[in-house]
């Protein structure tokens, strides 16, 4: 939309990218960002010192300025309009909830899930181990038995791998120069010990 001017810029978009100003939320909030625009820019003020200077220019001067204001309105609406288009994406209304309700949908997505199926037989292909069809539930439930088992007899000594593994750490970091690492490695010790 030109106010004045004479380049005449048009803006053909698919129905589906078009702005649905059918919804108020939609409308009060392109609004609303428009006039932020506007008012942070000073697009008003600029076409009144225009207005009060246009005697001393010529028309072509006048047509140039006038051009560039249209296209920084021009810019202030796609801004808006883009702006709208971010807060009122998707279906559902953005909540912990439906989030957690997308998140499960996509999951669930064929796609997705023959992504996770093809990286899975990838990663066990390199590390040289059964795919994971070719193991049996009994097998499945011993390992994760075994699993468990593992967990509970590394559970009470666990800070004292975690201060053995940083401190190991921190030596090789001095051993390489590295101070600052050592450093850091030597506080997060410090921080352990509290």
């Amino acid at each position: 939309v030109q106010l004045l001017g004479l380049e005449y810029s048009q803006l053909v978009r698919l129905p589906s990218r078009k702005l649905q100003a059918k919804r108020y939320r939609i409308r009060k909030a392109y609004n609303k960002s428009l006039r932020d625009n506007i008012r942070r820019h000073k697009l008003t003020e600029k076409y009144q010192s225009l207005y009060q200077r246009h005697h001393t220019m010529t028309d072509s001067e006048i047509s140039l300025e006038i051009n560039k204001l249209d296209k920084l309105k021009m810019e202030f609406m796609r801004c808006a309009e883009s702006k709208c288009k971010k807060k009122c994406a998707g279906k559902l209304p953005c909540s912990p909830k439906n989030t957690e309700t997308q998140s499960q949908s996509s999951a669930c997505d064929p796609r997705n899930l023959f992504q996770a199926c093809t990286r899975l037989s990838r990663d066990c292909t390199q590390m040289q181990i059964l795919q994971p069809q070719d193991y049996s539930l009994a097998v499945v439930d011993a390992r994760i038995l075994s699993i468990k088992d593992q967990i509970e007899l590394i559970k009470p000594i666990t800070p004292e791998l975690q201060t053995s593994h940083i401190s190991s750490k921190r030596d090789e970091a001095l051993e390489a120069g590295n101070k600052k690492k050592a450093q850091e490695l030597t506080n997060m010790l410090e921080r352990e010990e509290l």
